[in-house]
């Protein structure tokens, strides 16, 4: 594929193919976030016989391993608004998994604590994901080699520096 340089454009004669082609990847990435987007929201039993989506059981666990982080700190961390996050804690508050505490002199500052209720999902859900990344791992290892996986990853990284801009 040849661009001219001086203005950036894509040589017409490959344009169309070009642009076919990127439509294809471009497809299979959108059928991959759906049905990704899918799979992260459909709550599920890790293993405590309670249902949690994805990203609630990912911050249960941040809130685990990280005693006191806040509201602001997991927003920053899973690129979310405070608002969204603030639903996610709402609901493991509620289900007992985390206690909030305010600290300082400012009423604001609410610090995140699990509950040992808290802790064991936390825990169940290392345990289920161990097992769920060995046996993504042994998938892909059926089609792809080990520099083809590494590229995918390199990939992906980059795609995701160009979506956050």
């Amino acid at each position: 594929m040849k661009n001219d340089n001086q203005s950036g454009n894509i040589n017409p004669a490959l344009s169309e193919e070009l642009f076919h082609k990127m439509t294809e990847h471009t497809n299979q990435v959108y059928k991959f976030v759906k049905i990704y987007n899918d799979y992260a929201n459909a709550p599920r039993d890790y293993g405590t016989g309670e249902k949690v989506n994805m990203l609630s059981v990912h911050i249960m666990s941040d809130i685990e391993e990280h005693p006191g982080i806040t509201v602001t700190e997991l927003a920053e961390e899973w690129v979310r608004t405070k608002g969204s996050i603030s639903q996610v804690i709402k609901n493991l508050d509620e289900n007992g998994y985390i206690i909030k505490k305010k600290e300082g002199n400012n009423n604001k500052n609410v610090h995140l604590y699990p509950t040992s209720k808290g802790v064991e999902l936390s825990l169940a859900h290392k345990m289920y994901d161990a097992r769920n990344l060995k046996n993504t791992l042994d998938f892909f290892t059926q089609y792809c080699t080990e520099e083809e996986l590494t590229a995918f990853y390199k990939v992906l990284s980059y795609y995701t520096m160009l979506l956050k801009g």
